[in-house]
């Protein structure tokens, strides 16, 4: 079975906060970052990136996120 496809999901009072600090994070425009974007086909996406906008969201907002 293959596993799916890594998403991104902004939803709730925080959303357009997330889809702005990914967009800086990849240099992309954030209207770009659909909720149904496949992470694997954004340009310039790579793990280092990721852990990045990881450790962002965290230190805005005081909580830690589990590594599964």
């Amino acid at each position: 079975m293959t596993p799916a496809a890594p998403r991104i999901v902004f939803h709730g009072a925080n959303a357009a906060s997330f889809q702005h600090g990914f967009a800086a994070e990849l240099g992309v425009p954030a209207a770009s970052l659909r909720p149904d974007a496949d992470l694997r086909a954004i340009e310039g996406m790579d793990s280092v990136k990721v852990l990045r906008m990881v450790a962002r969201i965290e230190q805005a907002y005081d909580i830690e996120l589990d590594d599964e």
